[in-house]
């Protein structure tokens, strides 16, 4: 298909822009405490359009691209993406399992080591908030390297790390001054 800047990683391996998602993904997994490397990132920002779904897929993407089984969890619940850009159908997802409407059922992508867990058809922001969320978490672990997916900005001691794609103080107090329910944002899970 034509080329997309949420897969450039993928599509186009010796770009500046892919080496650049490349070294970010490096400074991510060096930044760790005590020499750790962090199980679980959060992506997210206060507004929407501010590049969360391009930066997920592409760090899922070099992550897989190392031969790290990755998932990718779409938790953007009202404007899910992810399932577009990896063609892939949203019939039930994440909506559907944290209300257990559904199993745990991951899909897989034409990238190798690259799952998606895509929203689903619940609407429901405060699904990101029930406890049920952070056991399917702890339950994925268990079985990928990292797991990059949308989430509400919720500050929570699970996530290692906080990443925002608009990279600068700005972007860091909008975030910091935001509604903390904001839907649109993303999570990433290493080990």
């Amino acid at each position: 298909g034509p080329e997309r800047l949420e897969l450039t990683t993928y599509q186009n391996q010796l770009s500046l822009i892919a080496e650049s998602f490349r070294l970010t993904l490096t400074s991510i997994l060096f930044s760790g405490r005590n020499g750790s490397r962090p199980r679980v990132v959060v992506l997210s920002s206060a507004n929407p359009r501010e590049g969360k779904t391009t930066v997920l897929s592409n760090l899922g993407i070099a992550l897989a691209q190392a031969d790290q089984r990755v998932l990718l969890v779409d938790g953007d619940m009202r404007l899910p993406r992810l399932h577009e850009i990896f063609s892939l159908e949203n019939h039930v997802g994440l909506g559907e399992v944290l209300t257990a409407q559904a199993s745990l059922s991951v899909l897989e992508t034409k990238i190798p080591n690259l799952f998606v867990l895509p929203s689903g058809h619940r609407q429901d922001t405060g699904l990101l908030f029930k406890p049920e969320l952070r056991s399917l978490l702890r339950r994925l672990k268990a079985d990928f390297d990292m797991s990059p997916g949308l989430k509400g900005g919720n500050a929570d001691p699970d996530y290692d790390y906080t990443f925002f794609p608009e990279i600068g103080a700005a972007a860091a107090d909008a975030y910091q001054q935001a509604d903390i329910t904001n839907p649109r944002s993303q999570i990433a899970m290493a080990e």
